[in-house]
Parts: structure tokens; C-alpha cells; sequence
């Protein structure tokens, strides 16, 4: 399948190669019957289920029990690598990934991120700051 890049960000994540968009979805979770949904699934429920839904664990991307919201018990990880290992699963076979991250991430952060991915089995190559990304044409 060749390179594919990942943009993360609560807004929206964002697979795409060379020829374009390959899946992007809002970054929602929510947590239903001790079952975690993500995307879209999670983004039209979250108005009738707001205190169960996060859209902020991306940007608060932490291992620390209830970082994803107060009202939901897991971590922002965990939800971060729910939505990730579902889009890797959707977008799969590629034999180079490059992160495009937030500008804003600590280095706790940024090694978090590289952890999940490898748990999603995704051959990183690169991780680059968002802003960099959008200055390359």
C-alpha cells in the first residue's frame, strides 16, 4: 500500500497517502456497557450521553485513570488507542506510517503515542508537528 499519514487531533483523525483521504473520523469516545465506541458512533450519541462521552483525549492523551473525563473511569489512552486500533484496522497494510501531531505535545505524550501504535502493530517511521505539515505543499 506504500506510506500513509496519521494527523491526530480532536477535531478529526486522519488517515491519508498519496492519492488522498483513505478514513478520517471526529475524535469521540464513548464507553457503553464497558465496551468503548469511537468516531462517528460515539459523536451522535454524545449529545443524549454527554457525562459517558469524551472529545478531549486526544489533546489530554495521559495513562492516568479518569484523564479521558470525569465521569468516564479510563484513561485518555485508553480511549486514544480504541479509536486509533480501529482506524489502523480500516486503513491498514501500509509499510510506513508518519504521525502528524499536535505542536503542543510534551514528550510524555509523544512516547505515549509511539506506544500505542506499535500495540496497533503500525511501522512508524516519523512523527511531525502538525504546523510543519501544513506548511508543505
Amino acid at each position: 500500500m506504500g506510506a500513509v499519514a496519521i494527523e491526530i487531533n480532536d477535531f478529526a483523525i486522519t488517515v491519508a497517502n498519496e492519492a488522498g483521504v483513505l478514513a478520517s473520523e471526529p475524535g469521540y469516545a464513548r464507553v457503553d456497557g464497558g465496551r468503548i465506541v469511537t468516531g462517528e458512533p460515539a459523536r451522535a450519541r454524545s449529545r443524549l450521553q454527554p457525562r459517558q462521552t469524551s472529545s478531549r483525549f486526544w489533546s489530554a492523551l495521559s495513562m492516568e485513570p479518569g484523564s479521558a473525563s470525569a465521569d468516564i473511569a479510563k484513561s485518555a489512552a485508553e480511549l486514544a488507542y480504541a479509536q486509533l486500533e480501529s482506524l489502523w484496522q480500516r486503513a491498514g497494510g501500509a509499510s510506513d506510517v508518519v504521525l502528524v501531531v499536535p505542536g503542543g505535545y510534551r514528550s510524555e505524550q509523544l512516547g505515549l503515542l509511539l506506544g500505542l501504535a506499535q500495540e496497533c502493530g503500525m511501522p512508524v517511521r516519523a512523527l511531525v508537528d502538525a504546523a510543519a505539515a501544513a506548511s508543505v505543499r
